[in-house]
């Protein structure tokens, strides 16, 4: 079976992961796997594996850099791999092959706040009143904010899922004028 795929989510390719995972696993068929795009993967002789994803998460409530080297370690003290590309009292950039949930709970643990930043990119919006409808449906999401919005990408800090996002830019891309 050869599986191509071309996605700019992180969550699309972490769920295709756990489900050809455990196909493989559980011995199903045999797999090769080519993949697209912004990620990398790689499959070996007994596991399907996630190389690395870059997480940029945006902070808040860290109001010194005790608070920073208090994140940074509580980080490193967990039992993710992670590399720390870039952290400040108000942003942090990893690399990982974990998932985003694993990196924000420290983070939380300690009382501090952390919304993954998701970048799509976007097509069909052919006016400003489009992208009025996209940022007018954006805006009911709870738990989000818009970075930027225009007719070719959406840049939005939210710890909603990668496919509720989703439906909200294909309502208003299904809508006719």
């Amino acid at each position: 079976m050869l599986v191509i795929v071309r996605c700019k989510f992180w969550a699309l390719f972490y769920h295709l992961t756990l489900i050809l995972q455990s196909l493989y696993l559980n011995e199903m068929k045999p797999l090769d796997l080519t993949l697209e795009g912004r990620f990398m993967f790689s499959i070996s002789t007994q596991v399907l594996r996630l190389v690395m994803v870059t997480y940029t998460l945006n902070l808040s409530g860290l109001s010194c850099m005790g608070c920073v080297k208090k994140v940074r370690n509580a980080l490193e003290q967990s039992s993710i791999d992670i590399e720390i590309k870039q952290l400040d009292k108000h942003t942090l950039t990893v690399e990982t092959a974990a998932n985003i949930d694993d990196i924000i709970q420290p983070i939380a643990d300690l009382g501090f706040e952390a919304k993954p930043v998701r970048y799509f990119e976007l097509s069909g919006l052919n006016c400003g009143k489009c992208v009025a409808k996209l940022q007018a449906q954006l805006e009911t999401l709870d738990s989000s904010n818009i970075i930027a919005l225009s007719k070719q990408s959406l840049t939005i800090e939210s710890n909603l899922d990668v496919k509720l996002i989703q439906d909200a830019i294909e309502q208003v891309a299904s809508k006719p004028y």
